[in-house]
């Protein structure tokens, strides 16, 4: 069961894991709150 348990989590990312530049210039919204965004 704990190898399951492991296997669920939901990842995390951090902003060093993507490119913020392909985001220059857009609008972005956050839809939610919570633990439901």
């Amino acid at each position: 069961m704990k190898d399951y348990k492991e296997n669920m989590k939901a990842p995390i990312y951090y902003q060093s894991d993507c490119n913020l530049a392909l985001l220059d210039g857009k609008t972005i919204a956050i839809i939610g709150y919570g633990s439901q965004g």
